[in-house]
């Protein structure tokens, strides 16, 4: 097993724990306890069948890795089906969502501290970023774009990832969240001074939620759109983002024609 395969095992955590029926329980654990033989460093407390016959669901906090008892192998992957739908995706989406609705009011409190940017805009986009991204930038761009397009405003609601390796990356996001005017600073602050660069308590706060957040959804990458099905769309996949923006769209007409 190579050093890569073994940190990924080793970082692996639960992502959510079932309520099998009995004779459910003791199949998912005869095939926790064949894991814990084949890969020691493993605990794994949420498994489920696959969709392939032989294999079982071993879910971590981001992703799915798919286990053989018979061959006592790991296989990191996606499964589609027939028709292209990545099912892999799906049951992420389906396990985070489980989650988010079991965390409740204790996760609600920490959305309740993501920079708002454009508030009151007819739809809303939950976004993981980084203030030196330069494809977050060029998502920013991209849904400008979308909004002139279709007419729309987007309220976009940002979760900061801490890059510490970047010396100037904590002190720009606390200046934006210090920021009389958020939108505009944020947009402007790769041409802001470090010396003019404010700090204030409640950026503390702020930051340690965002950093919980991000611990709770594993996101690693940037930007990486959090939808509330539960889906982690990581990166600027243009077709699947105009996708979930038209579905956002068709849902406030309908309900504003209520």
């Amino acid at each position: 097993m190579n050093k890569l395969t073994k940190k990924l095992i080793g970082s692996m955590v639960s992502a959510l724990v079932l309520m099998p029926t009995f004779g459910m329980a003791n199949e998912y654990q005869a095939v926790e306890d064949k894991l814990r033989k084949t890969f020691t460093n493993f605990t794994a407390t949420y498994i489920q069948e696959a969709p392939v016959k032989g294999l079982y669901e071993i879910h971590t906090t981001d992703n799915i890795i798919y286990f053989s008892p018979e061959s006592e192998t790991i296989i990191f992957g996606r499964i589609f089906n027939k028709d292209g739908v990545d099912l892999t995706q799906q049951s992420l989406a389906q396990a985070t969502k489980k989650r988010m609705e079991d965390a409740g009011s204790s996760l609600q409190s920490l959305f309740d501290k993501a920079l708002v940017l454009g508030e009151g805009g007819d739809i809303k986009l939950t976004i993981f970023a980084d203030v030196n991204c330069p494809y977050c930038q060029q998502a920013d761009e991209w849904l400008k774009q979308v909004e002139t397009a279709k007419n729309i405003k987007i309220e976009k609601h940002l979760i900061f990832l801490s890059t510490p390796r970047i010396a100037d990356s904590d002190p720009k996001i606390r200046h934006i969240i210090c920021s009389d005017d958020k939108d505009a600073t944020y947009s402007n602050i790769q041409q802001i001074p470090k010396k003019i660069h404010r700090n204030c308590d409640e950026a503390d706060d702020i930051l340690k939620a965002h950093n919980d957040l991000v611990s709770f959804f594993g996101v690693n990458s940037t930007p990486s759109f959090l939808l509330d099905n539960g889906e982690i769309i990581r990166g600027i996949d243009r077709k699947r983002l105009s996708d979930v923006i038209d579905e956002l769209i068709k849902k406030m007409e309908i309900s504003n024609n209520e």
